[in-house]
């Protein structure tokens, strides 16, 4: 329990540049059957996929396209440590075809990566698109995944 707490306060006094995470995350997805009007979408109509990313879920400011379309990407990214030692990334995937009228936005997942003195392997997906996830941690960190709450 004493090398827990020690931990703890270790981590606790991390200088703020050094918290950062490097996340790494596979993502795949489902063509959307339908767009917003309830059309049919054929997969081969799709021009392109819009990831969006953001580490609030109802704030994904970050938009990845990806042209030609693809039902797979490894996306990664540093993102700063919250005070706890860790940060969620939240992920949604659109589709767009020729028409204004996109498919619908995806629902919204996520993966938590923190820092943390064990070697723990990444915790199995809760939804669709995020198969698997893995980060990298600062000299003498070692990282691991974890799913949010």
């Amino acid at each position: 329990a004493m090398r827990y707490l020690l931990a703890l306060i270790l981590l606790a006094a991390l200088p703020a540049w050094a918290a950062e995470i490097n996340a790494t995350a596979k993502l795949s997805w489902d063509t959307p059957a339908t767009n917003l009007l309830g059309l049919p979408i054929k997969p081969e109509s799709i021009v392109k996929y819009e990831l969006y990313w953001g580490t609030a879920a109802d704030k994904l400011t970050n938009k990845i396209n990806l042209v030609p379309p693809t039902n797979a990407y490894n996306w990664s990214a540093t993102l700063p440590a919250d005070a706890d030692g860790g940060v969620t990334a939240y992920f949604a995937i659109l589709a767009r075809n020729a028409s204004p009228d996109p498919g619908p936005l995806s629902a919204v997942v996520s993966k938590r990566f923190v820092l943390d003195g064990s070697s723990a392997p990444p915790a199995p997906p809760g939804n669709v698109i995020v198969v698997t996830a893995g980060c990298t941690a600062p000299p003498g960190w070692t990282c691991k995944v974890e799913t949010a709450p």
